[in-house]
C-alpha cells in the first residue's frame, strides 16, 4: 500500500522505511491500532485524505487509534470520511482534536454522531463551528452537552437551531446559559418550549430577555415561572403580553408582584384577570394602582377581593371607582372599610337611588361609628 509519504506491505502495519523521495527510513514499529502503528498515525499529513487504503485504515481504528492521531491529521480527513467514522470513534477525539476540526468537517458530522459528543468534547467546539450547525445536528446534541456550551457558544447559536432544540434540551440549559441567550434567541424559542423552562431559568432571565418575549411565549409560561419572577421582569413584561395572560396566570400574581405593576400595566389588565388575582394581591395594589384600574374592572372585583381592600385603599378610592362599585359590593364593605368612607366621597361618588338603598342596608349592620352618619357636606 502506498500512501503519499507512507508505504505499508500490510493492511495492518505501516512501515515508513519508503517514502516519497526514496530515502531510506527507519522502520516504524509495527504495534497497531487498528491498522496503524501509532507513530504512523502521527506523521498522517494531508496526502492521506485521498486514499482509499488509508481511508479503510482510517475507519477501522480503535478508540485508542483515533485519539492518537495528530490535531493536523484529524484536521486533514476529508468530510467523508468524518461523517462515516463511528459513534465509538468520534467521542474518541480529544478536546484537541475536536478543536482542530475544520467548519466543514464539524458540518459534515451526522445527527447520530453528534448524539456521541460528550460534554467534555463539545466545549471545544469554536463559535464558527457552532455557528455551522444545523438545526438538526443542534437537536441531537445531548442534555449533558448543551450542559457544556460556553457563553461564547451559546451567543453563538443560530436561532434556527435554538427553535430546534427540544424540551428536554431547552431544560438543560443552565441558568448562567439562560441568562446569555441573546434577545434574537429568546425570540426563537417555540410556546412549547418556553412552556418546558423551569422555575429557576424563569428567574434567571434578564429584563432585556422577559420584555423580548412575543405574546404567545408569555401565555405559555407555566403559572409557577410566572410567580417566581422577581419585580424587575415582572415590570419588564410588555402591556399587550399582560393583558393576553390567562386567568390562572393572573391567579399566580404575587402581592409583591402586583405591588410592582406599572400604571400602564394595570390599564392592560383585563377584567377576567382582575376577578382571577388572589385577594393577597388585590390588598397590595396601592391607591394610585387601584384608581389606574378600568370602571369596569372595579366593578367586576369579587366579594372577597373588595373585602381584602384595605381602610386606606377605601379612603384613598376616587369618586369614579366608588361609583363603579356596585350595591353588593359597598353592602359587603367590612366595618372598618365602611368607616374609612367619608360622607362626602360616598354621596359624591353613589348615585341618588345607591346610596338610599345602601344606607338602609348598612344602617342594619348597626355601625354607629361610622362617618357615613355625619352630615353630608353635599346632598342631592
Amino acid at each position: 500500500m502506498s500512501v503519499g509519504s507512507i508505504t505499508s506491505s500490510s493492511p495492518n502495519t505501516v512501515n515508513s522505511s519508503t517514502v516519497s523521495n526514496g530515502a531510506a527510513q527507519p522502520s516504524a514499529p509495527t504495534t497497531t491500532s487498528g491498522g496503524l502503528s501509532a507513530p504512523a498515525i502521527r506523521s498522517f499529513n494531508v496526502s492521506i485524505s485521498s486514499n482509499a487504503a488509508v481511508i479503510n485504515s482510517i475507519l477501522s481504528l480503535t478508540p485508542s487509534g483515533i485519539a492518537a492521531l495528530s490535531t493536523s491529521a484529524v484536521a486533514a480527513i476529508t468530510t467523508d470520511v468524518i461523517a462515516a467514522l463511528s459513534n465509538r470513534q468520534v467521542a474518541a477525539f480529544t478536546s484537541s482534536q475536536i478543536g482542530a476540526l475544520t467548519t466543514d468537517q464539524v458540518a459534515a458530522l451526522t445527527s447520530s454522531q453528534m448524539t456521541a459528543l460528550t460534554s467534555s468534547q463539545v466545549p471545544s467546539l469554536t463559535t464558527d463551528d457552532v455557528t455551522k450547525l444545523s438545526p438538526s445536528q443542534f437537536a441531537a446534541l445531548s442534555t449533558a452537552s448543551i450542559a457544556s456550551l460556553t457563553s461564547a457558544q451559546i451567543i453563538a447559536v443560530p436561532t434556527a437551531d435554538i427553535a430546534a432544540m427540544t424540551t428536554r434540551q431547552v431544560k438543560a440549559l443552565t441558568t448562567a446559559q439562560m441568562s446569555e441567550l441573546t434577545t434574537a434567541e429568546i425570540h426563537a424559542l417555540t410556546p412549547t418550549q418556553i412552556g418546558a423552562v423551569t422555575t429557576a431559568q424563569a428567574q434567571a432571565l434578564t429584563t432585556d430577555q422577559v420584555a423580548a418575549l412575543t405574546t404567545a411565549q408569555t401565555v405559555a409560561l407555566a403559572s409557577a415561572d410566572l410567580a417566581a419572577m422577581t419585580t424587575d421582569q415582572i415590570k419588564s413584561v410588555s402591556t399587550a403580553d399582560i393583558a393576553a395572560m390567562t386567568t390562572r396566570q393572573a391567579a399566580a400574581i404575587t402581592s409583591t408582584q402586583a405591588a410592582a405593576l406599572t400604571t400602564a400595566q394595570i390599564v392592560a389588565l383585563t377584567t377576567s384577570q382582575f376577578a382571577a388575582m388572589s385577594t393577597s394581591a388585590i390588598a397590595a395594589l396601592s391607591s394610585t394602582q387601584l384608581n389606574a384600574m378600568q370602571t369596569v374592572d372595579v366593578a367586576a372585583l369579587t366579594a372577597k377581593e373588595v373585602g381584602s381592600l384595605t381602610t386606606s385603599q377605601i379612603a384613598g378610592l376616587s369618586t369614579d371607582r366608588l361609583a363603579a362599585m356596585t350595591t353588593n359590593q359597598i353592602v359587603g364593605l367590612g366595618t372598618a372599610q365602611i368607616q374609612a368612607l367619608t360622607t362626602d366621597n360616598y354621596l359624591r361618588s353613589r348615585p341618588t337611588k345607591s346610596w338610599h338603598s345602601e344606607l338602609r342596608l348598612l344602617v342594619r349592620l348597626q355601625l354607629p361609628n361610622s362617618r357615613l352618619w355625619g352630615p353630608p357636606t353635599r346632598q342631592r
